[in-house]
């Protein structure tokens, strides 16, 4: 359970990531 918990966490931070540089950086990362 604790497992799948940081899993959810640690995909929502790099989305965030991802989001915050893609509207920084005017581009889409692949």
């Amino acid at each position: 359970m604790s497992s799948f918990g940081a899993e959810v966490i640690w995909k929502r931070k790099e989305s965030e990531v991802f989001t915050d540089r893609r509207y920084s950086r005017g581009h889409v990362w692949r």
